[in-house]
């Protein structure tokens, strides 16, 4: 890529980044979920040793709690399956008292989200740009990205994984880079380490790490099935000791050397034997469709749970959601089949790109199937692939059907911007007022 060309690029990767940056911390919340206030409790008792207590935030309340000293409340928190999240807020927090902040640990966190966030904003620009070499498009996936229902809920709420998906869009951009070159060790050792410091905020990025593999040993064009596989290999151990040694060194520095090996420890943190997270299979695949639709754009007027709106809605308005819903998953089905139809025509070598991006919405959308399908948190990384599929159509029209490219350009620039509004003014605008939202 020309220098030139490469410098513009890097500015409006930039300005993307300032831009959803702006957008998150102008429309900052006041309004907190009992996620969000679980997860704050945690953080204020790490750092002062004094309970921090909110009715909803799931501890019950006790006269004078949050008054005393308590020691064993600054024992920093090992959670596998979010081994870094705790400690990076914790440490997000203390630099901000330090710095002489006094609003709490909440607003600190939520700065830091923002800033996260935006960079997620800029790794999926730089990645959509090496692959394509063009702006316009990176511009299109990154801010169309960052103004969906659940990736901007979440750069701007306590709540994870923003940083999961932020490291798994630089580990994108790095499989990316390796792509134009032969594959080398070094390479391998580096996406493994990003994407397993993206399981060590969210354990599930695990599938992308197996997605990603796949795409790895597709990089080896040239060779044979048995050749690919040993490299798949090669990646998943790599990523296996980098996971298992440092979960397991934590565990025994900061818990106990024993519960490595307590099965009660491990039940607890793996969430075993819930019986909340049973299967039912129809009513389980409805919630998955429509929390895949809602995690790019809201029902108008409708913030809150879907559920829980369907259960008290009248026959017309659920067809209304029904109706706004289908129009959304149809749009955005048509860049899939699109893709799936002219596959023949697409360009040569990019087997990877396709393995990387398909498995990695597949295994994540067969987890959120069976472990949460109405939680739009869980959607971020589908819909991360979703978005830099639905560029690649584009491209793809722009080189092949240059007839269609405009007016599909024009339809995706509308779906963004329709995302946009319909999200600022259901959600994000009432939720920024702190006079609808007091404490």
């Amino acid at each position: 890529m020309h220098t030139t060309t490469q410098r513009s690029g890097l500015w409006l990767g930039l300005l993307a980044f300032l831009l959803t940056l702006a957008l998150y911390l102008i429309w900052r919340p006041y309004l907190y979920s009992g996620d969000d206030l679980q997860q704050s409790i945690v953080i204020q008792e790490r750092i002062n040793g004094s309970y921090y207590y909110h009715p909803a935030g799931g501890r019950l309340y006790e006269p004078g709690l949050t008054a005393q000293f308590h020691e064993e409340a600054l024992q920093l928190p090992v959670n596998p399956r979010y081994l870094l999240e705790f400690p990076t807020s914790i440490a997000v927090a203390r630099v901000w008292a330090g710095l002489g902040g006094d609003e709490g640990v909440i607003v600190p966190v939520l700065l830091f989200r923002a800033f996260v966030g935006a960079l997620g904003v800029l790794f999926l620009f730089l990645a959509v740009y090496e692959l394509r070499g063009s702006a316009l498009l990176a511009l299109i996936a990154s801010l169309g990205m960052g103004v969906t229902a659940t990736y901007w809920t979440y750069s701007t709420h306590v709540d994870q994984s923003i940083n999961m998906l932020a490291l798994i869009a630089l580990a994108f951009y790095v499989l990316v880079r390796q792509s134009k070159n032969a594959p080398t060790l070094r390479g391998k050792v580096i996406l493994a380490f990003i994407l397993a410091c993206a399981s060590f905020y969210n354990f599930t990025a695990v599938f992308t790490a197996v997605a990603f593999g796949l795409g790895v040993a597709a990089l080896h064009r040239q060779t044979s099935l048995v050749e690919k596989f040993k490299q798949l290999v090669l990646f998943g151990v790599i990523y296996t000791m980098i996971v298992i040694s440092v979960i397991l060194l934590s565990v025994a520095l900061i818990v106990s050397p024993g519960s490595i090996t307590n099965p009660a420890f491990w039940a607890d943190v793996l969430f075993a034997g819930k019986p909340e997270y049973g299967i039912e299979v129809f009513q389980d695949t409805f919630r998955a469709i429509l929390g895949f639709a809602k995690s790019q754009v809201i029902l108008p007027g409708v913030p809150g749970s879907l559920q829980a709106y369907w259960d008290s809605a009248s026959g017309s308005a659920r067809i209304i959601l029904l109706a706004f819903y289908g129009l959304v998953l149809a749009f955005m089905a048509l860049p899939i089949l699109l893709l799936i139809a002219r596959r023949k025509s697409l360009p040569a070598g990019e087997g990877w790109l396709w393995v990387s991006l398909g498995t990695t919405f597949t295994l994540h959308s067969v987890f959120n199937w069976f472990w949460d399908p109405g939680f739009i948190k869980y959607w971020l990384i589908p819909l991360f692939c979703w978005w830099v599929a639905a560029v690649l159509a584009l491209d793809h029209l722009r080189n092949t059907l240059a007839r269609f490219y405009r007016p599909a350009l024009a339809a995706l620039s509308a779906f963004a911007l329709l995302s946009f509004a319909i999200n600022l003014t259901t959600q994000f605008i009432p939720e920024s007022s702190p006079e609808v939202n007091p404490w």
